[in-house]
């Protein structure tokens, strides 16, 4: 009461503040707290240590010695229990009357059961053509078993829709049942927000007016201060709700990346929680001093507790020491490909600016003398931009022309990331990754034209017989396939077009086998566009010794199986055993390959 207040040192200004703020409270600490009251006259008059002010978690009523017991009465008296429960003059066989969705207060047991939301949607739902937009309350203490008892007691009762919602499930929420740590956190960081828009609109005030002035006839935005108390609590709501550290297990898993970066001899250690998700790194290296080993040492410590916190990694900073930002990006390129299942890694054509760039050997051009090497070496595509600056350096060519295949593979999307620089460039300064599963064969490289060509010439005047060591020529000179037709050239004449698909790289040869080899004075050269099903040859024993088998792949799965029909027939013509009893052995033994998934660079399982 005021009295008892005042006897503590409240001032008739402080309890006037107070008052104002009462109507609207659900808690009296959420009236009672520095952002109310002052922190000056917290400190001044009240002596409320600095430290305590700063906890989240301080409650002012508590600190000026009240008991608990009184401060719930206190709250009972003021903000009232928000439950009919206990009320004077009803009687207990009239509480179902107003039962509602969850309990009411932190005093009040009932509510309605989640299985009497769904039997009411039911009864009424014979009535109405679409679905009920009804949420079915469930308490903060339902099971997934409850859920799914939940579904079930839907879709048998018949109703079209069903909407659950856990009361707590989410950070914050239009009503909550219970003074949890999740609200106390809303309610300080929204109380903080706003009282630090108060102290910057008076300042912004003038601004605001000319705001206004100058925005009439176009759309109204909202006040500045109203944007950045929004953006204050959702900074801090994010910050405090998942900086909260996750401890990893005794005994854990993980895995040992080694790698080579100049003279240095790296070793990635990892440890993982139970469900696989990463939670520490090591970094140990084989000839390092100690100052270097401090560095990684803080950088791995660093990143582990960013990852146990939640905390995002771009928060933490490093300063630049020799090759420690080539270790940075190799240890987080590591992690990466193995998080992300990573099997294969392909890049687009490299931007190239223009430039020196200061080196310890002084001014260099761009691209640096290691960077061009490198890419040079890796025959990596590239394409010159306007713009003076290092796009690609050299741990980035080094990487790419190591783990990377500049080709353009057929795949289907399933995750898309960016990574930004600090840069200002021209354009947006972005690193673009996309993740999916490839969806075929690689269709070529990036701006360097088709990779397969289909070559063909139009013959009527060589004898038929020359056609066939014409054919083996050209599969001896390279082409990936090669086919007679037969068509009817002018005047009538009969005649026998000759194709042949092959790589661009053996187009000189394959057109020289079809001059020398042919009566034809001229060969057609058409790029080719086609989709590729992958191949693999792999073998299998049968009772009469062993047969090659031809796999077809599709998206990494193995679709069909075909035994080689020479080995086949060599096994024919050594046992006597009929031919047709041959393949379809190794046909059915073959059939145990369809359907698995086969990793490109791996040993083949043993087929069961």
């Amino acid at each position: 009461n005021p009295g008892t207040l005042k006897a503590k040192g409240f001032t008739d200004e402080i309890l006037q503040r107070i008052e104002e703020q009462l109507p609207t409270a659900f808690k009296l600490r959420y009236v009672f707290n520095r952002w109310t009251v002052g922190e000056e006259f917290l400190r001044n008059v009240l002596r409320v240590a600095e430290e305590k002010l700063r906890q989240s978690d301080f409650d002012l009523r508590a600190g000026l010695g009240f008991t608990p017991e009184q401060i719930e009465a206190a709250e009972a008296y003021v903000c009232g229990t928000m439950t009919i429960e206990g009320a004077p003059h009803l009687k207990e066989e009239h509480y179902p009357v107003f039962d509602c969705a969850n309990k009411c207060g932190e005093k009040g047991q009932r509510f309605l059961s989640w299985e009497a939301h769904i039997r009411m949607m039911a009864a009424a739902q014979p009535f109405i053509s679409g679905a009920i937009s009804k949420t079915i309350n469930m308490p903060h203490e339902a099971t997934i078993d409850d859920v799914k008892k939940a579904y079930w007691l839907s879709w048998q009762l018949g109703t079209k829709a069903n909407a659950l919602y856990r009361d707590g499930s989410k950070l914050s929420q239009p009503l909550s049942t219970t003074d949890s740590p999740e609200a106390k956190l809303l309610a300080s960081v929204v109380a903080e927000a706003g009282t630090n828009a108060k102290s910057d609109s008076n300042s912004s005030r003038s601004e605001a007016r000319r705001e206004t002035a100058s925005s009439v006839g176009t759309a109204a935005e909202p006040p500045r201060t109203a944007v950045q108390a929004a953006e204050r609590i959702t900074e801090k709501i994010v910050h405090r709700y998942i900086a909260r550290r996750r401890r990893l297990p005794d005994r854990r898993a993980g895995y040992t990346q080694k790698a080579r970066i100049g003279n240095h001899k790296i070793y990635l250690r990892t440890g993982e929680y139970e469900d696989g998700t990463l939670g520490e790194i090591f970094i140990d290296m084989h000839k390092e001093g100690a100052a270097f080993r401090s560095m990684t040492n803080c950088f791995a410590i660093a990143v582990s507790l960013g990852l146990q916190h939640g905390v995002p990694l771009e928060e933490v900073h490093f300063h630049e020491l020799g090759a420690v930002d080539s270790i940075v990006d190799i240890v987080g390129i590591a992690l990466g490909l193995e998080l992300l299942g990573v099997e294969a890694l392909y890049a687009g054509p490299l931007p190239l600016g223009r430039g020196f760039v200061q080196t310890q050997h002084g001014l260099l051009p761009i691209p640096a003398p290691a960077t061009a090497a490198l890419l040079a070496g890796a025959r990596a595509p590239t394409r010159p931009l306007e713009v003076e600056a290092e796009l690609v350096t050299p741990t980035g060519a080094a990487v790419l022309a190591t783990l990377a295949r500049f080709e353009q593979p057929p795949m289907r999307v399933e995750a898309v990331g960016y990574g930004f620089g600090t840069r200002e460039l021209p354009w947006p300064n972005a690193l673009r990754l996309w993740v999916g599963e490839a969806a075929g064969e690689a269709t070529g490289p990036f701006d360097e034209g088709p990779e397969e060509l289909l070559l063909e010439t139009n013959i009527d005047d060589m004898n038929p017989e020359f056609f066939e060591p014409l054919v083996d020529r050209l599969f001896e000179a390279g082409a990936l396939d090669a086919w007679l037709e037969p068509i009817t050239m002018k005047r009538g004449r009969p005649g026998t077009k000759v194709s042949a698909i092959c790589r661009t790289t053996d187009r000189a040869e394959l057109e020289r086998v079809f001059i020398e080899h042919s009566s034809t004075f001229g060969v057609r050269a058409l790029p080719l566009d086609r989709v590729k099903a992958g191949r693999r040859t792999e073998q299998i024993a049968t009772r009469w010794g062993d047969v090659r088998i031809k796999l077809k792949l599709w998206r990494g799965r193995v679709i069909d199986a075909v035994p080689e029909y020479r080995d086949c027939l060599a096994i024919h013509e050594r046992t006597g055993m009929p031919i047709r009893v041959v393949y379809n052995e190794a046909a059915r033994i073959a059939e145990a390959w369809i359907g698995r998934k086969v990793e490109a660079g791996v040993d083949r399982p043993s087929p069961s």
